[in-house]
């Protein structure tokens, strides 16, 4: 409450799969040369990954206060999940990162958006958007947190995989990584 006057955009975001968002759109940035262009996408596939008790509860809030993109060169909230959009790592639907924020800092591109790739874009997307839409209700956030307090929190899995590609301009940057 302190800081609610701040007019400061907060996005909570730590771990393996944003840096590597953000690490494709600053090479993608600086391919660019300048050049600029109208467009970045940053979009993920996860492989082999259990979420934590503690991602699960992160996703419950961003899920719920909905995706950030940049369009008009400012931020906006959008339901994450809807139609398929086709991108350089295949098919995949609006996902709720901080990507775009953090990239709209330093790269003046007017729209920036992030996606999750799937192999079931059409019904990943319609989860997502039914979940988000749930999530909006602060009884529904309450009740999935009280049911998050009896999963027991688990390690990444091995092997997990990361591949995030960014594109824009024409060019594509792509960052991966594997959990171990």
């Amino acid at each position: 409450r302190r800081f609610a006057g701040a007019q400061t955009l907060l996005v909570p975001g730590a771990g393996a799969s944003p840096l590597l968002g953000d690490l494709a759109a600053a090479q993608t940035w600086r391919s660019l040369n300048g050049a600029g262009c109208g467009r970045l996408t940053v979009d993920y596939r996860i492989t082999g990954m259990r979420p934590s008790a503690g991602t699960l509860r992160s996703m419950i809030d961003i899920l719920g206060d909905g995706a950030i993109v940049i369009r008009g060169g400012g931020p906006q909230r959008v339901l994450p999940g809807g139609p398929p959009v086709a991108l350089p790592g295949g098919t995949g639907v609006q996902f709720a990162v901080p990507d775009p924020v953090v990239v709209s800092r330093y790269a003046t591109i007017p729209e920036i958006e992030a996606f999750l790739i799937s192999d079931r874009p059409r019904v990943e997307g319609n989860v997502l958007r039914a979940g988000a839409r749930a999530l909006r209700r602060p009884r529904m956030r309450r009740w999935s947190r009280h049911l998050l307090k009896h999963l027991p929190d688990v390690p990444l899995d091995d092997g997990a995989s990361f591949v995030v590609n960014a594109a824009g301009g024409g060019i594509v940057s792509t960052a991966r990584t594997t959990a171990q």
